[in-house]
């Protein structure tokens, strides 16, 4: 007998977030993104690590939440050294930066960009995993159209 796996529950608490935090961070007037940036990227890598473990039944969260949770704090000096690279470059600038003083700026920046490199780091797993056939696959790409389609035209 076949099983199918179901997508993991912080699959499906990531989607809420993204739902929620994503037409707020888009749709509120002033400033906001300092507050709302946390979840929004919260919630993209429990999205990802949910399909990861509907894809291959286990997931980085599922195996060790430590672990999970570890690469979120690590996640911080990676970003600053990132940050570094861009003072050099110049190749963006954050809006409404000069608001904040240089403290309060370092703790909110480093909270809200700590869960980036997460999903990041996550979606190449994904990405790079070999299909699992335990379930029917629809391939898009090998599907047979009516007949009557194919003639339409």
């Amino acid at each position: 007998m076949q099983t199918c796996r179901r997508f993991a529950t912080q699959g499906w608490i990531g989607l809420l977030l993204i739902a929620v935090f994503w037409p707020l961070n888009w749709l509120l007037p002033g400033l906001r993104t300092h507050v709302l940036f946390f979840p929004l990227w919260l919630g993209y890598a429990l999205a990802v690590d949910g399909l990861v473990f509907l894809r291959k039944g286990t997931s980085l969260l599922t195996r060790s939440r430590a672990r999970f949770v570890g690469l979120f704090l690590v996640s911080a000096p990676a970003w600053w050294l990132f940050e570094g690279l861009n003072s050099r470059a110049q190749n963006w600038h954050y809006v409404g930066r000069e608001l904040f003083t240089a403290p309060g700026y370092f703790v909110l920046a480093s909270f809200s960009f700590r869960p980036s490199s997460r999903p990041c780091s996550n979606s190449g797993t994904r990405v790079n995993l070999p299909p699992s056939h335990e379930c029917p696959v629809i391939d898009p790409t090998r599907a047979r159209w009516p007949h009557s389609f194919s003639q339409a035209g």
